[in-house]
């Protein structure tokens, strides 16, 4: 055989710390060939050393190797060390993360080698792990995209003004149905709607209504709604919580780091002028969504005693204010005429009280019943709140239209609802 050929295998050979299938890795041939093509090259004279990790009676000096080859879509893990001996130590010495890697199938070996101090026997362990992605890339980018859009924002501790209340009353911001990551367009559905819309819509109706509400100096609380349809889907498929598919404007991670932002400069606005109080109400698109929202706003607001959010599971809410009782509910499962017999049943406050309303979402329109009480002719007024957001073509198709609006409504101390401000979307 050509003696250049077999130089430049036992030269191949040697770069690869005499490891053989590193060798036919670099060479593009077999390992059975590079091991013939190394046979002969002794057999001509030439000093070859023997392979690093050969069978006991052709032990080599021990090198250890450790590779990493990573790839869109797989990763494995090559580990030849004294010290690395399982795949747990292999990952943990790789760095892999398991939360964005899952591991396919593990192979551990070990042979026998020679110390290099001293030629003494030691165990080296092959150690291999292959992994497959458990989230898309995609997704790892959208992540990074919502981890960097919440660092531009930094929580800051905002106090509100101090006043003198001889009037005091409640403002109940209500922008129920805002369906953040709803995409519409005007030449099907007459009207656009996306995420940027969204947004502008959502900030736009708090400042009008704190433009117009009346003496800010006397409102003691502000109290908002998170969920009822905050969010467009549910999850990384952009369905809503029971599965159906939505038109949606972007990836789940912008869409969800979009709304969670609108809420956190909505609620730094409102503690300009009274102190906030966030409630979570479940809806049909968002139910697991907005909960944890509203968990990532007690998170953020966490040392802000201005700040409270009621993230409880509970299917409906209540706010006891003066002799006001305010219910709130998605209103999707319940049937109107129920609704007040419910609040009686499940509001602690209910005895304290005269001046009960409920206020419901999930219909996009205005509407309003009163029930009264047989027993104690204390009325419940049940209001239906009209959505900021577009119909999309679903909607559009089967005549389901709105008036684009959020309502808010100012409690006093005593009569309960007094005003109400509605901010156009």
């Amino acid at each position: 055989m050509d003696r250049a050929l077999l130089e430049q295998v036992v030269s191949a050979y040697l770069e690869n710390d005499c490891q053989v299938r590193r060798t036919a890795r670099q060479l593009g041939v077999h390992q059975s060939t590079v091991t013939s093509r190394l046979a002969k090259a002794r057999d001509a004279g030439m000093e070859v050393p023997e392979p690093s990790y050969g069978r006991a009676n052709r032990r080599g000096i021990g090198r250890e190797s450790f590779d990493v080859d990573r790839e869109s879509d797989r990763t494995k893990i090559d580990s030849r060390q004294f010290d690395i001996r399982t795949p747990e130590d292999a990952i943990k010495a790789a760095g892999v993360d398991l939360s964005i890697w899952r591991v396919t199938r593990s192979k551990v070996s070990k042979s026998q080698v020679l110390r290099r101090e001293d030629e003494s026997p030691r165990d080296l362990w092959h150690v291999q792990v292959w992994f497959d992605r458990a989230v898309t890339l995609a997704e790892e980018n959208a992540v990074d995209l919502l981890v960097k859009r919440l660092g531009g924002h930094r929580a800051e501790k905002v106090t509100p003004p101090k006043h003198r209340r001889n009037d005091p009353y409640m403002l109940e911001w209500s922008p129920f149905d805002a369906h953040f990551g709803k995409l519409a367009w005007a030449p099907e559905t007459g009207d656009d709607y996306d995420l940027e819309i969204a947004e502008r819509r959502f900030q736009g109706s708090l400042e009008y209504a704190l433009r117009h509400m009346p003496d800010p100096g006397q409102c003691q609380l502000i109290v908002a709604p998170v969920g009822s349809d905050f969010l467009h889907f549910d999850n990384a498929a952009q369905e809503t919580t029971a599965g159906t598919p939505q038109d949606s404007d972007g990836r789940w991670a912008k869409v969800f780091a979009c709304a969670q932002m609108a809420m956190v400069r909505a609620i730094d606005a409102a503690l300009q002028v009274a102190p906030v109080r966030l409630v979570w109400v479940r809806g049909n698109h968002d139910e697991v969504a907005s909960w944890h929202v509203a968990r990532f706003l007690a998170a953020w607001y966490r040392g802000n005693k201005s700040v409270e959010v009621d993230d409880a599971p509970t299917p409906r809410k209540y706010v006891e204010f003066g002799d006001g009782l305010l219910g709130l509910a998605h209103g999707d499962r319940e049937k109107w005429h129920e609704l007040a017999l419910i609040m009686a049943q499940e509001a602690e406050a209910w005895s304290r009280t005269t001046s009960r309303e409920i206020h419901i979402g999930h219909g996009h329109r205005r509407r309003a019943l009163t029930h009264v009480s047989v027993d104690t002719h204390q009325g419940v007024t049940v209001r239906m709140l009209p959505s900021l957001s577009s119909a999309d073509a679903w909607h559009v198709g089967r005549g389901f239209l709105s008036t684009k609006a959020a309502e808010s409504y100012l409690w006093r101390k005593k009569g309960g609802v007094h005003a109400f401000i509605s901010s156009p979307g």
